[in-house]
């Protein structure tokens, strides 16, 4: 039995199955050996209850997301003094759900400022925002990646469900297909006086 002082709300696997992790009301998330059920570490440093916890797919950070606004990153490379990896990732209101893409790259955090945010992880003690994607018009309760990376699954109290494609070449091709036929020399002329003519969509 893993305890916690007060309701727990989350809990997460490590990928090789050795830990679980647990967030909790108590503001802590907690790393438990599996074969063993001890305690390994405590991390604590937000202000208010956790609501969501992950491992990368390499289980060397841990995410965790908070009523107090922020996610955060945890360093997990000794699982028995994990540390923080950089500041608070923030939103306006409470962050409800973390999920790392496949291959790690990426953070997704889901609020309830209905903002769903990709955060580049190239250098995960600086995390750096790639992208905001707010279309629903209420909280955003969940967040998912697809296992090619390149669409994101939200969820939202907006009784939604909405898909996302973060390649950027891919959303050009859509673009393209949609602006079908591609801007002609003289439309170009027009909106882009003095500047050579470089239609963005092949023909």
């Amino acid at each position: 039995m893993f305890r916690h002082s007060k309701s727990v709300n989350a809990v997460a696997f490590s990928p090789d199955g050795r830990l679980l992790a647990t967030a909790s009301s108590d503001r802590a998330a907690r790393l438990w050996d599996v074969r063993d059920h001890r305690l390994r570490a405590a991390l604590t440093g937000h202000r208010d209850g956790l609501v969501s916890v992950a491992f990368s797919p390499d289980g060397r950070t841990l995410a965790t997301a908070s009523f107090d606004d922020t996610a955060r990153l945890w360093d997990l490379t000794d699982p028995r003094h994990p540390s923080p990896l950089a500041a608070p990732i923030a939103h306006t209101d409470s962050v409800n759900m973390v999920a790392f893409s496949p291959d790690g790259r990426l953070l997704a955090t889901a609020g309830n400022d209905g903002a769903t945010r990709l955060w580049d992880l190239s250098d995960p003690r600086r995390p750096q925002l790639r992208t905001a994607l707010e279309a629903h018009t209420d909280r955003v309760s969940s967040v998912a990646f697809s296992p090619d990376r390149h669409t994101v699954a939200t969820g939202g109290y907006d009784r939604t469900a909405l898909l996302w494609e973060t390649d950027a070449e891919q959303i050009a091709a859509r673009v393209c297909r949609l602006a079908h036929p591609r801007i002609t020399s003289q439309e170009w002329d027009r909106y882009f006086p003095g500047l050579p003519y470089r239609p963005p969509c092949p023909s």
